[in-house]
């Protein structure tokens, strides 16, 4: 696995992950920018794992890595943030799929 073919794996993602959320009645300025989080997490693990140089397949410890580098002691939330947008139900799947 490529770190374009990754990257373009999920752009493919989070353009179908929001023309869904668009599509539903109750999406609104809350839920666009958890949205725009989740990319914004989603594009920095795909930063940080091209730095480890793209090791196929994705470990658990280049996830752990990633959310103990990035995370800030005195904001202990946001490594929840980042573990439940790399172990999201809806992308679990959608990795598997490209395995």
């Amino acid at each position: 696995m490529t770190f374009a073919k990754l990257s373009a794996y999920l752009d493919q993602f989070l353009s179908t992950h929001c023309t869904m959320a668009e599509a539903d009645p109750h999406f609104d300025a809350f839920h666009r920018r958890l949205l725009r989080h989740k990319e914004k997490l989603l594009r920095n693990f795909l930063a940080s794992w091209k730095k480890q140089r793209c090791p196929w397949p994705i470990c658990s410890q280049i996830v752990s890595d990633w959310i103990t580098v990035s995370g800030h002691p005195e904001h202990p939330y946001r490594d929840q943030h980042h573990f439940y947008t790399c172990c999201s139900p809806k992308l679990g799947p959608a990795l598997e799929s490209i395995t």
